[in-house]
């Protein structure tokens, strides 16, 4: 059985093999042998792991080509299931072999030119008419609540509101909520 998963493996010699063959080192014609011995068992060595890198490669490829098909049958039939939801105009659906539903997204900020959390401003300093750099903190935690109790967008903030409902499912027994 092991021969037809590994048709590229040969076996290599028992320990009782390499240990018969004259390992005693006279002379220099004696060195120049078990050189050419420790070669040879050193290319073995990268035979074998050549053939590892391809057989990790012929696994990694057939695997991808499996979840890819996989994948697809997902998808296909979670296309069904968005499609039953939008059609019924419920929100969800809850059955024994999960839930299905659609969540509303929360609007969309968008913080100024590199949307970090700090953003530099320059100000004039009056006395001597020079530039200097000033480093403004965004508390996006205030400017979320802001919006939410007061409907305050502050200058330089956009915020997007036509955020579409996003349709989600979950499987009973497993922890995922997946979204598409």
């Amino acid at each position: 059985m092991e021969e037809l998963l590994n048709p590229d493996l040969e076996e290599l010699p028992s320990k009782e093999d390499y240990e018969s063959e004259e390992s005693i080192v006279v002379g220099p014609a004696d060195v120049d042998k078990q050189l050419g011995v420790v070669s040879y068992y050193h290319r073995k060595l990268d035979e074998i792991e050549q053939i590892k890198q391809r057989r990790i490669h012929q696994i990694e490829h057939w695997a991808e080509k499996r979840k890819g098909s996989v994948q697809n049958r997902i998808d296909w039939h979670v296309q069904g299931l968005q499609h039953f939801l939008s059609l019924s105009k419920q929100k969800s659906l809850s059955l024994p072999n999960g839930k299905i539903y659609k969540r509303k997204r929360q609007p969309k900020f968008i913080f100024p030119e590199d949307r970090s959390d700090e953003y530099k401003v320059f100000c004039a300093n009056n006395s001597e008419g020079n530039f200097t750099k000033k480093s403004i903190k965004i508390d996006k935690v205030e400017i979320r609540k802001a919006f939410f109790n007061d409907g305050v967008i502050p200058d330089g903030i956009e915020v997007e509101l036509d955020q579409e409902e996003k349709f989600h499912y979950n499987l009973k027994g497993e922890d995922t909520d997946v979204e598409e």
